[in-house]
């Protein structure tokens, strides 16, 4: 779905023969905190095409891999390279056998058919190489040192519990070969494992997924790796989750989260994603694709995030959960890469943090088509593109959302604290809210646009403030009202529409106007022409409007200046449209022309 039809509506409207109401020449005034002065004006938008959002939800394609690359450092807690495995263990799965090899006396194994238990004394780290295929086998691991398991087209379902089970407290890199194809895959139901260390049973040992690890993961290597959750989840840490570069993983489950990691209270940290492919399927209820107690970190790399989980309410936290392509219990940092969520469940979220959210780079793309989950009146949980229950902030990227669920209770960005633009490009289309902030909203820079069905593209419980920026929202037609918080001391503003962006603070807005009761027809193209007949914009959209309020403003509205809005005719000049903006253009042949000045 192309966002370009829905912005012909408000652009269009600027044109046609309306009242036209001046903000205050009033240079100051009225903040309730430091004024904040015009910034530079944001350079006029890139040429590029509006996002297109397809929220179907597909297979994963083994077709789909890595291209990425890195080269090792000197940390061994991050590279595997950068440690010396002085011993070595070679397990060969074989239907319903395994045959293990080992070079040193230190490594105990315990053999149950296709069940392999190894038990690693001593200080010594172990290089573990697994290859062959068992559908009923596993592997459980002791050790007292790192670890590396090197899996070579290994493919391992267990009947009775998880595929790997790694019960040290020390780190295991697992490196896929070069080219190999893995799959791992856990029971639908746990049962004991045929062998404990001494003092250890059942109910001690935690078994969170098909491939589990007391401590921290690294996956390396340019092989692909499957994993299929029965049980819980698809794969699981008590420490934290590290992807490097060239790595494929595929996780599918029906049961709880595709990717979770407890985290580490010393690195504040749950889940880094450094390059790779990741795909993840998440079809159980409340499920998230990559879920973490700790931070959550996207540099790289491409993420695909698939989830059908509707919420539930959780009795244990008497609470809502509900399903989420990124959910962290601390915060969410994006600073490269490519993120694409697809979520259809009611109550779903695309990006979820109980911190803030913060986006400096990369894409960001979510699809929605869920509704809101409700449960009873007091008890409900609605959609959202991006959550944060403290603040948000955009530095740099792009941030593709669209709430496609029909609910006007679906926002695409929300956070419960202050929201923050300061650079990147948003686009977002909403039944609900587009942007909406339960404290300050602040625009200073990057390029925003938003098109909301049924609530208002920008909103904010406390005040709007652009100073910066280019800023282009459709809203439905609502009344204005008496209280003025939008602020606008800076920056390029096109607003239809909508309580927040046309109840305008005069007096700290000095370089904008607004326009009443416009109307005009679908494809007239209209322009904003300067007294010496240059074209500041032109503009064509697919939509008609009628009779609703439009305000526009631009750093190039100074005082004593004169401006022509004219509509009908032909667009002409050389710029690239930005979602139908066309900076610097004039008009042909007009049919209609408004004066009006500052």
């Amino acid at each position: 779905m192309k966002l370009t039809k829905f912005l012909s509506i408000f652009a269009v409207v600027f044109c046609m023969g309306a009242v036209t109401v001046s903000c205050s020449d009033k240079k100051d005034g009225g903040e309730d905190e430091p004024p904040v002065g015009p910034v530079e004006p944001t350079p006029e938008p890139p040429a590029s095409k509006a996002p297109e959002f397809d929220p179907e939800i597909r297979p994963f394609d083994t077709a789909n891999r890595a291209t990425d690359s890195y080269t090792p450092g000197d940390d061994n807690d991050v590279y595997w390279q950068a440690n010396t495995f002085t011993q070595t263990v070679r397990i060969d799965y074989e239907g319903a056998t395994a045959k293990v090899t080992t070079s040193s006396s230190n490594v105990k194994t315990k053999v149950s058919g296709a069940h392999v238990a190894l038990n690693i004394s001593g200080t010594e780290k172990t290089a573990i190489e697994l290859a062959g295929s068992s559908d009923n086998g596993s592997l459980k691991i002791y050790a007292n040192a790192k670890v590396m398991l090197t899996l070579d087209n290994l493919e391992l379902a267990s009947k009775t519990g998880p595929a790997i089970n790694n019960q040290s407290k020390k780190r295991m890199f697992i490196v896929l070969k070069d080219g190999s194809v893995n799959k791992l895959t856990d029971a639908e139901k746990y049962e004991d494992d045929h062998y404990y260390v001494l003092g250890s049973d059942a109910s001690i040992e935690d078994r969170k997924g098909a491939l589990f690890s007391e401590d921290h993961i690294i996956f390396s290597g340019s092989g692909l790796l499957q994993v299929f959750g029965n049980n819980r989840h698809g794969i699981a840490s008590d420490g934290t989750i590290r992807i490097l570069p060239g790595t494929t993983i595929a996780v599918e489950t029906g049961k709880g989260d595709a990717i979770r990691a407890k985290g580490s209270n010393k690195q504040q940290r749950g889940v880094t994603v450094d390059g790779g492919y990741v795909y993840a399927l998440c079809t159980g209820e409340a499920g998230k694709c990559i879920n973490s107690d700790m931070d959550i970190y996207v540099n790289s790399g491409t993420l695909s995030l698939n989830n059908s989980a509707n919420s539930i309410f959780d009795t244990k936290d008497n609470d809502t959960s509900s399903g989420a392509g990124i959910k962290s219990d601390g915060n969410i940092n994006i600073t490269g890469g490519e993120v694409v969520v697809k979520t259809t469940g009611d109550g779903a979220k695309g990006l979820n943090a109980d911190g803030d959210i913060n986006i400096g780079g990369g894409n960001v793309t979510v699809t929605s088509t869920g509704k809101r989950f409700v449960m009873s009146a007091t008890v409900t949980a609605s959609p959202s593109g991006l959550k944060a229950d403290r603040g948000l902030t955009v530095k740099g990227g792009i941030v593709n959302v669209a709430m496609l669920g029909e609910e006007a209770k679906s926002d695409g960005l929300e956070a419960d604290a202050g929201l923050t633009v300061a650079g990147g490009q948003i686009y977002c289309e909403s039944y609900g809210n587009c942007i909406f902030a339960k404290d300050k909203l602040r625009i200073t820079g990057g390029y925003v646009y938003g098109e909301a069905k049924k609530e208002d593209a920008i909103k904010s419980n406390n005040t709007v403030s652009i100073t910066g920026g280019f800023v282009i929202t459709h809203s439905p037609a609502m009344e204005k009202s008496s209280v003025k918080l939008l602020k606008v001391n800076g920056g390029t503003v096109i607003a239809i529409g909508g309580n927040f962006m046309i109840n305008v603070d005069a007096v700290a807005s000095p370089t904008c106007k607004v326009f009443d009761n416009i109307s005009l027809g679908a494809d007239e193209p209209f322009a904003v022409i300067s007294s010496k007949g240059t074209g500041l914009f032109a503009a064509k959209f697919s939509s008609a409007a009628s009779n609703v309020p439009l305000m526009i403003a631009s750093p190039s509205f100074k005082k004593g200046t004169k401006w022509t809005l004219a509509t009908g005719g032909k667009i002409t000049g050389t710029a690239s449209p930005w979602n139908g903006y066309y900076s610097g253009c004039t008009l042909a042949d007009p049919k209609t022309a408004i004066d009006f000045s500052f």
